[in-house]
């Protein structure tokens, strides 16, 4: 986790960075925007509780802030890597361990650009 290169190391990986950075961008100017208005609030005696209320949803949204970056890096970790795949074997229909592998090819076969088996 935390490995910068699993950034863009397939499109998948830059799809969900896309994703998660746009959360990541939706919070952070969701708590800036609370911070404004509630510091405006704060001018009048009337709009104190609103104000307080609105600094409290700002820090909120930058304690999230960790927990949604934690969730994209193990995110990112979990996909799989072009390295990670088996290496091809020769097909040798004489042993079982040959059968084994052309399975798992099989199955590898049938996921999705993004590594998840389609529906």
């Amino acid at each position: 986790m935390f490995r910068p290169h699993l950034f863009a190391a397939t499109p998948a990986h830059e799809r969900l960075y896309g994703i998660y950075e746009r959360i990541y961008t939706c919070i952070d100017v969701t708590a800036a925007w609370c911070f404004v208005i509630g510091s405006v609030m704060f001018f009048s005696e009337d709009w104190l509780t609103p104000g307080t209320w609105l600094f409290l949803v700002g820090s909120l949204c930058f304690a999230a802030k960790p927990t949604v970056r934690f969730l994209r890096e193990y995110h990112l970790a979990s996909l799989p890597l072009p390295e990670d795949e088996a290496p091809s074997t020769s097909r040798d229909a004489g042993t079982a361990d040959a059968g084994k592998a052309d399975a798992g090819k099989a199955d590898a076969g049938n996921l999705g650009a993004d590594g998840a088996v389609p529906r």
